[in-house]
């Protein structure tokens, strides 16, 4: 058969197709009324009408499309001449059975998300679940030990930190002043200590001198006294004898008395001198302790300055998260000044879990129960604790011997499974 002569023969045979009973959606077979059992090629026209009716049964079957999908299949392939329409028919099947799950799957989206009914603690036994949160162990306030101007702070608030990581910057230049002017006194002190000690060592040596010569001095008055006494005894008797005259007599006597005093004189100094040069020898030694115990003084405060110098770089004393900072950059400091607080610094070794439990599950919580810990940051780290204690408004302090390698971080949340009674 040519493609004329079933040109000709199709308005016959469209005229006599005979029209079609509605469509049962119960009676899926029914459908098969739609697909034409002709043989012979079909026009434009009739091909159209063809796809009309498959699409309005289609649409009929919505509600129960995917268990018609393999017989509309079937339907359209038992079709031999229409082979150029299966394409289309099975894009209008697949287009039915995507309407028919979007209508189902509100419900099983519902039921998904429909949240399972919580068990009530007071009538299931086992772990008790609750939320807990990591607490520091104990807050660290950093101090300024070095003054001068606050040049950097590399670290934010919240930021866990290691032990002798740097955590802040400052201005040297006030500390390094300060060590030079303290080396140059101390240089001077000691220059004048050393001066002293050769000052008693000279004061010590002219000490035997002095001693010497005032007994070279004592002799020789004692000579010169014992002379003028003799002479005065001599001038009395020849006076007496009116051999020589008063006036005679009186410069003698005078003379006499005047070597006795020399005498004296020289003997309180003898006398005298061992104790003004000990006391010379010992202003000296005490001069020297003075000068030495300023230099061990300005040697303290040189190792002091080169401490502060070198405290002008902050670090942490102990692992943990930085809480809270109380100055700014720029901002300038004194040591250990009151207003010298750098920063907090929350310790994580010694972290706990608080964990706020109603008046019914507190009391299924027990003292040194062990606890198992999930970290909402960390979900695949299990830590095992203890619960430490239980305050009267419910809150549970859950220790944390051996959080493991790394730190907690306080402020974090964690899954809690206490052993409940």
């Amino acid at each position: 058969m040519n493609v004329s002569s079933d040109a000709a023969e199709a308005p016959e045979a469209v005229a006599k197709t005979e029209p079609e009973a509605p469509v049962s959606t119960s009676d899926p077979d029914a459908g098969s009324a739609l697909i034409p059992k002709s043989s012979a090629s079909s026009t434009e026209e009739a091909d159209q009408a063809y796809l009309a009716r498959c699409e309005a049964w289609i649409g009929s079957l919505t509600t129960s499309a995917a268990p018609m999908t393999s017989r509309i299949r079937a339907k359209i392939v038992s079709a031999p001449k229409r082979w150029w329409l299966m394409p289309t028919a099975f894009v209008v099947v697949a287009l039915a059975g995507i309407a028919v799950g979007r209508w189902t799957k509100p419900d099983a989206r519902a039921a998904a998300a429909t949240p399972p009914t919580a068990a009530d603690p007071k009538r299931t036994p086992g772990p008790l679940l609750a939320i807990g949160t990591v607490t520091a162990g104990e807050s660290v306030e950093i101090l300024a030990r070095a003054s001068g101007t606050l040049i950097a702070l590399p670290r934010a608030v919240g930021d866990q930190v290691a032990a002798g990581e740097i955590i802040a910057h400052i201005d040297p230049a006030d500390e390094e002043r300060a060590v030079a002017d303290i080396d140059d006194r101390l240089r001077q002190s000691r220059a004048r200590s050393e001066q002293l000690r050769k000052d008693l060592a000279a004061a010590e040596a002219g000490a035997r001198d002095e001693q010497l010569s005032a007994e070279r001095s004592l002799a020789l008055e004692a000579t010169r006294s014992h002379e003028a006494t003799g002479r005065l005894v001599r001038y009395e008797s020849l006076h007496d004898q009116q051999k020589v005259s008063a006036a005679a007599l009186d410069v003698v006597r005078t003379h006499a008395q005047k070597a006795t005093s020399a005498h004296a004189r020289a003997r309180a100094a003898v006398d005298s001198l061992p104790a003004q040069q000990a006391a010379r020898l010992e202003d000296l030694r005490a001069q020297i302790r003075d000068s030495e115990a300023q230099t061990a003084n300005q040697k303290q405060t040189l190792t002091d300055c080169r401490e502060r110098l070198s405290a002008t770089t902050v670090t942490a004393p102990i692992p943990g998260t930085i809480g809270a900072y109380h100055v700014a950059v720029g901002q300038h400091l004194e040591a250990f000044a009151p207003g010298a607080r750098l920063m907090r610094l929350e310790a994580t070794e010694r972290a706990h879990i608080a964990v706020t439990l109603d008046a019914t599950a507190a009391t299924r919580v027990a003292v040194d129960s062990p606890v198992d810990i999930r970290l909402d940051s960390d979900p695949g780290r299990m830590i095992r604790g203890r619960v430490a204690a239980v305050s009267p408004s419910g809150v549970a302090r859950v220790d944390l011997p051996q959080p493991g390698p790394k730190p907690l971080r306080p402020g974090t949340t964690a899954q809690v499974a206490f052993l409940a009674k």
